[in-house]
């Protein structure tokens, strides 16, 4: 008796079988073993290869068919085959010898062999795939949520509500313990820097008719410094805190089309170390601070920080003491005497002095030593020049860029350590 199954079926040969006459599966099944019986030899008799399994049951695929106004007979029959190729093809020829089922004269047409270890390889690779996908939609992790969730737990821990009744003002429980405090717009942020350990930290509440009474009174007690996302939306919450009375010490800005709430480790570091001093600045010229913000902007645009991470501890030490040690910008003091004809002067100890260009001279020289900066805005005298250069000054400032280089020789007569500096630098 043939075996029923096959151990390794490798191909597949699939003959179209046409009937001149009515023919049952059972005449056409053995119209193939009698016709091929001796054909090939004992070791390539169909009946002796299925006993060992060499090729597997000849089986119709679908139903066999028969026309009574053609009388004819057409199946569609499957041998599978362990062989190799070269005998499957001897096989799939000495079929198509068969011209006889019963009295009725046949014919048998090899349409195809296929490699049904290919087409197996193909349905392994498709529904791996489908697996893989599955996989990834029911396990895969999500980075942002756990961050997510890490946030809103040490959020939970440690952010409180300022304001009563008011949930957009909030600060880490700690805020008060510091000289300065940073001011962002909304709680988002503050959960944000407070994951990577920043504690002096207060939400605002974005744009607001009104001012709560404890933002004022904590931005008048302490050094302010106030952190703002990078777009445009930026100018209207520093114009909406300054413009009511609360009092703005720094201005640092996110890199360009960033949040604060979204910033890594290193941004945030990077974006707090770049700030400005507008407390010298006036405002009361709303065209003053979107030009200072566009150029806290365009800073930070051309100088991204480096695509690495510090730990939240890290930042937080980093945070504390680059915020506590004043720097300076010269593009935020010359911003604020433009079309003035004034001069700003920076001493050692940061405290800064406004003077007119007539009375700058009596100034530099009754206070020589302690000049760290002068910012000067229109033509300079030669005589102020050289006063200049007396001093103890490390850096001259021109609102005019073009001015450069003949300042530079100017001051190279008396003085080779004052640098000259512009709105570029």
């Amino acid at each position: 008796m043939a075996k029923t199954y096959m151990d390794n079926q490798k191909y597949m040969i699939r003959v179209l079988v046409e009937v001149k006459g009515k023919a049952s599966k059972d005449d056409i099944i053995g119209a193939v073993f009698g016709q091929t019986e001796g054909l090939l030899g004992k070791d390539m008799d169909l009946r002796n290869l299925q006993e060992h399994a060499k090729i597997g049951r000849l089986e119709p695929e679908g139903q066999i068919t028969y026309s009574p106004v053609n009388n004819t007979t057409t199946a569609i029959f499957n041998l599978p085959s362990s062989l190799d190729i070269e005998k499957t093809v001897i096989i799939a020829a000495a079929l198509e010898t068969i011209d006889k089922v019963g009295p009725h004269s046949a014919v048998f047409t090899v349409e195809k062999i296929s490699d049904t270890r290919q087409e197996k390889r193909a349905k392994i690779k498709n529904r791996a795939k489908e697996l893989l996908q599955k996989f990834l939609e029911e396990k895969q992790i999500d980075v942002g949520e756990i961050e997510k969730e890490l946030r809103e737990h040490i959020a939970k821990k440690n952010i409180i509500q300022l304001v009563p009744g008011n949930d957009k003002i909030v600060a880490h429980k700690e805020y008060d313990l510091q000289d300065n405090i940073i001011f962002v717009e909304g709680k988002a942020d503050v959960q944000n820097l407070v994951y990577y350990g920043i504690k002096n930290v207060v939400s605002v509440g974005g744009v607001s008719d009104v001012i709560p009474d404890k933002i004022k009174e904590i931005a008048n007690k302490k050094e302010v410094i106030l952190f703002l996302d990078g777009d445009n939306g930026a100018k209207k919450v520093a114009e909406n805190l300054i413009s009511r009375g609360v009092k703005i010490d720094y201005i640092a800005q996110a890199p360009a089309g960033k949040e604060v709430e979204e910033l890594v480790g290193k941004e945030i570091h990077t974006a707090l170390r770049k700030k400005r001093y507008v407390g010298s600045i006036d405002f009361s010229n709303r065209d003053n601070l979107y030009q200072l913000i566009d150029s806290i902007l365009k800073e930070t645009e051309q100088n991204e920080p480096e695509d690495t991470e510090d730990k939240p501890e890290q930042i937080a030490e980093q945070t504390t003491a680059d915020t506590t040690k004043p720097q300076i910008n010269h593009a935020s003091y010359l911003s604020s005497i433009i079309g003035k004809k004034q001069a700003l002067i920076l001493y050692r100890d940061n405290n800064t002095e406004i003077t007119d260009m007539k009375n700058i001279i009596p100034k530099l020289k009754e206070k020589s030593q302690e000049v760290m900066a002068i910012y000067i805005d229109g033509l300079i005298p030669d005589s102020v020049i050289s006063t200049i250069a007396s001093t103890n000054a490390e850096y001259l400032g021109i609102t005019n860029p073009n001015a450069k280089y003949t300042i530079k020789s100017k001051l190279g007569k008396n003085n080779k350590n004052i640098r000259v500096v512009s709105l570029d630098d």
